[in-house]
């Protein structure tokens, strides 16, 4: 299946995977700072307080902006999360679609 759009969903992907490499980044840089404050309080030095404000919610945009700028790309590729472990116990009667296994046939 081809879409016009294909371009712009690649380019969220990729802007997902920028928001995902920054909030790896901005958390280890906050821990790193932690610790250098409590090494350097534990020799008896001063410490220096250095620190990132609002880390927890700048990562908490952040994964917003990564969890909806990759939706196009996945559902394009048929990568979407599926709740099969429950549809596939259903009785065919419900009529919930195909009857597909708990995971994609080349994990196998």
């Amino acid at each position: 299946m081809t879409f016009r759009l294909d371009p712009l969903y690649r380019l969220g992907a990729w802007g997902a995977a920028a928001c995902m490499i920054s909030i790896c980044a901005l958390v280890t840089i906050q821990v790193l700072l932690r610790c250098l404050d409590a090494l350097l309080n534990a020799v008896g030095a001063n410490r220096l307080g250095l620190e990132i404000s609002g880390v927890s919610e700048i990562a908490a945009y952040l994964l917003v902006g990564a969890t909806f700028l990759s939706l196009a790309y996945t559902f394009t590729h048929h990568a979407h999360i599926r709740v099969t472990l429950l549809i596939g116990r259903l009785p065919p009667r419900c009529g919930c679609g195909s009857r597909r296994p708990a995971w994609p046939s080349h994990w196998h």
